[in-house]
């Protein structure tokens, strides 16, 4: 995978506000059109890029994913969990517990559940 110089939002903080795998990437509603043309023109062509309208930008704090799973946090928005599922669509079964402080929804593919997990 290329390493890219790039802003979101006019702002360095690319970890934060995106997410994503091999496969695909999340990049929240701050980024601009230009920022996006440059992102997918560097990326190879099988990447899928995907922005997310979401009042929780930090796309990369709230979705923690790979290969094989993708743990969201619990207050995004219902219409950015089905971007997530259909985005991140490939991902595999798999299930299991980050952390007993989180609100989490994990995604378990290729079936398309959802379960929520919610510890407090």
């Amino acid at each position: 995978m290329p390493v890219i110089h790039c802003s979101i939002g006019g702002t360095r903080i690319i970890g934060s506000l995106t997410a994503g795998n091999k496969n695909e990437l999340l990049v929240p509603n701050t980024c601009t059109d230009q920022e996006l043309k440059q992102i997918r023109n560097s990326l190879p062509d099988e990447v899928k890029v995907k922005r997310v309208e979401e009042k929780l930008s930090a796309l990369g704090n709230c979705v923690a994913c790979n290969d094989y799973i993708a743990l969201i946090h619990s207050d995004l928005d219902k219409e950015t969990e089905e971007i997530i599922a259909d985005t991140f669509g490939s991902i595999q079964n798999y299930s299991g517990i980050i952390s007993l402080s989180w609100n989490l929804l994990l995604f378990q593919q290729p079936r398309r559940t959802c379960s929520s997990i919610n510890y407090i």
